[in-house]
């Protein structure tokens, strides 16, 4: 068992009321933002999650207080970071390099820059600006994973979650969370992310609709409005696992384990969740019971259907030929 405690920080100044006609940025909306994070670890939080652009909406042109890494705005989420203990995932227009990117940056519990996310898919109107030309952001690379204490984690902001490249470019790499930094709820396409990377999901944003699912697609905890900010516990040693010949192992994996486990059927999908609630770790439950995971049961099956596109009958379970 390895639990995470995550906050959804739904920060949302800026959505009430109208378009702002002044660029005078109001430095104490980072301070009243920080107040959540310092809630989140009053909750015994582990991590914070911040929506997309969170102390810059309601004004013209979000991406004119673009800032280097040691700009004000990060600076004040980084320092809170460090006195509350906490990691924190903020996002702000990030400047490097004279280039302007839609950045989500995970700061770490000594206030340290653990890894940045570029938004991959920005919208046109971040590319091209309507106010300013030269107001735009660039698209960054694409997927990256952070190796954390808490975690393998990755990222997606707003758009992102329209690109299925992105999906199956996460899906590869294996993260235990992504942190969705968005504007947009996302609806069902969060439960695609989730279901398909195999992954618990969690989502912050100004609007209803903030949501932490786990990686069958399953809602686990929602903000409807009336909340601002929601904590629930993550165990992130879990797995998902494909029915077949697995549900051959399943008596002896209650036999041996079943009070240091819990599993989730999803019937429709022919899958299960399992999860190591007690001391032994699930990479141990798993090698001691013979268990194939999702992942490794459709690399599986992929190479046995190509083996026999091309004329091997290797494998024992390709049998007659359709």
């Amino acid at each position: 068992m390895k639990n995470v405690r995550v906050s959804v920080c739904a920060f949302d100044e800026g959505r009430i009321g109208h378009v702002k006609t002044t660029d005078a940025f109001d430095p104490g909306r980072v301070t009243r933002a920080m107040d959540m994070a310092r809630t989140a670890k009053l909750e015994g939080a582990d991590l914070a999650v911040f929506p997309e652009m969170a102390v810059v909406l309601g004004y013209q042109n979000n991406f004119q207080y673009a800032e280097e890494i040691d700009g004000p705005v990060w600076s004040e989420v980084a320092q809170t970071a460090k006195d509350n203990d906490i990691f924190i995932a903020f996002n702000h227009t990030l400047l490097e390099d004279g280039v302007r990117y839609n950045a989500t940056v995970l700061f770490n519990r000594q206030g340290e820059v653990e890894g940045k996310y570029a938004k991959a898919y920005p919208t046109n109107g971040e590319l091209t600006s309507p106010h300013d030309a030269d107001m735009h952001v660039a698209p960054g690379p694409g997927p990256i994973v952070l190796d954390t204490e808490i975690g393998k984690i990755g990222f997606a902001i707003c758009f992102d979650l329209n690109f299925e490249e992105l999906v199956q470019g996460y899906k590869a790499l294996e993260p235990d969370l992504i942190l969705f930094l968005s504007m947009f709820a996302g609806g069902h396409l969060c439960e695609h992310w989730a279901r398909e990377i195999k992954c618990h999901f969690i989502g912050s944003v100004p609007v209803n609709g903030s949501r932490i699912l786990n990686p069958l697609g399953r809602l686990q905890n929602e903000l409807h409005g009336i909340g601002k900010q929601m904590c629930n516990t993550i165990n992130i040693d879990s797995k998902v696992y494909h029915w077949d010949y697995n549900n051959k192992l399943l008596g002896d994996l209650r036999r041996k384990h079943g009070q240091d486990i819990a599993i989730e059927f999803s019937d429709a999908e022919g899958v299960f969740l399992l999860s190591s609630t007690g001391s032994t770790p699930l990479e141990h439950i798993e090698n001691d019971v013979g268990l194939e995971s999702w992942n490794a049961y459709y690399g599986r099956a992929l190479q046995n259907i190509n083996d026999a596109r091309s004329g091997k009958m290797t494998s024992q379970e390709q049998q007659g030929a359709w």
